[in-house]
């Protein structure tokens, strides 16, 4: 969670009053700290950033294990105004019973459903089926991996509108190609 504090210190600097911040954690970061909304809501405000402004990204890839706990915790999370976004949907543990048990506020489908879905009908039908269920939840649906002006183009005509992937940037923070986190006077 210290990597965390960082980032929200270094994106804070740089959004608008408009802008959101996205982190990502993973279930086990969620459930092993007790008070993880109230750390989280604490950088939020030491940062003049607004509890809304902060969206947690819910990595799919590692197995909620203590179920209680997790939702315990997202549910402080979102009392707090944060907002819970699911990421890497489709490549991990969780699925569809993790979007059963709560409804996030932005779902991000994966990358490995994305590439070459221009040319390939069963990752055309999932994307096609994960759109209209996010569509009659109402939660927006983010695709990742979006590399190909092909991609683009079917996954728009297929009706997405949120998109993420090196055809639009590459990741940077502020044109800055790398990032040196320093963790008690030490570079890491």
């Amino acid at each position: 969670l210290r990597s965390k504090a960082i980032a929200i210190k270094q994106g804070a600097a740089l959004l608008s009053s408009e802008q959101t911040l996205s982190i990502n954690l993973c279930p086990g970061a969620i459930t092993y700290s007790p008070n993880v909304a109230d750390y989280l809501y604490e950088l939020v405000q030491h940062n003049n950033l607004k509890p809304q402004q902060l969206v947690i990204e819910v990595t799919e890839t590692e197995i909620i294990s203590e179920n209680d706990t997790f939702y315990q915790a997202i549910e402080h999370i979102r009392s707090l105004g944060m907002r819970v976004a699911i990421d890497d949907f489709g490549a991990g543990y969780a699925g569809l019973s993790l979007l059963a048990d709560f409804t996030p506020d932005k779902i991000k489908l994966d990358r490995k459903i994305t590439t070459g879905i221009d040319r390939n009908g069963h990752r055309q039908a999932i994307t096609e089926a994960v759109l209209e269920f996010a569509n009659s939840m109402g939660i927006p649906l983010v695709v990742e991996g979006v590399e190909t002006v092909d991609e683009w183009l079917w996954l728009q005509h297929a009706g997405v509108k949120r998109f993420q992937g090196f055809l639009f940037a590459r990741p940077r923070l502020n044109g800055v190609s790398s990032i040196n986190f320093s963790f008690d006077g030490a570079n890491g």
